[in-house]
């Protein structure tokens, strides 16, 4: 049941995937603001980090860990996702 829960995140992921760059050469996106754009740049590198080093205080594993850990998320696609 696993693998196939792993199969189909992946496949749904790659369908997501797909449909942002739909978006991105479609010009859907034309409109957004760089406002917005330095905001969600800002929430992605300084505060998701961050919340992510305050949620791993205290947790045993060393400094490059945590820094990747809080940077990418759990299953370290997060921030990926994310920009894309």
């Amino acid at each position: 049941m696993h693998e196939l829960t792993e199969q189909v995140e992946r496949l749904v992921m790659m369908a997501l995937f797909l449909l942002q760059v739909g978006a991105l050469v479609s010009e859907l996106l034309a409109p957004l603001e760089w406002l917005k754009v330095t905001t969600l740049l800002v929430i992605l590198i300084v505060a998701r980090p961050v919340a992510g080093l305050i949620g791993l205080w205290g947790h045993k594993a060393s400094r490059g860990e945590k820094a990747t850990i809080a940077f990418f998320g759990i299953r370290r696609v997060g921030s990926v996702d994310n920009l894309a």
